[in-house]
């Protein structure tokens, strides 16, 4: 599963439009390549989401300019706190 966060920086003046990333575009490839996609709305919602379907050996990589809404700590915690 892939999950994009939907909000997107302001970057008008620095990136013409033709070269900004198009979230939509990103998840009609990636569902046409019958991969699992969508967008979601903050860190929140994809710790909600991901964490119920992860499983033993699982790799989840986190890209991010920034902190991500805690994002990281809030996935540890949890998956610390899930039952095995």
């Amino acid at each position: 599963m892939v999950g994009v966060e939907s909000r997107q920086t302001n970057v008008a003046g620095r990136i013409s439009s033709s070269e900004q990333l198009s979230i939509d575009e990103l998840i009609a490839t990636l569902v046409a390549q019958g991969k699992r996609a969508l967008t979601m709305t903050d860190a929140d919602e994809i710790v909600a989401r991901l964490v119920p379907e992860l499983r033993s050996g699982d790799i989840v990589t986190v890209m991010s300019n920034g902190g991500f809404g805690g994002i990281h700590e809030k996935m540890l915690s949890a998956l610390k706190g899930r039952t095995k």
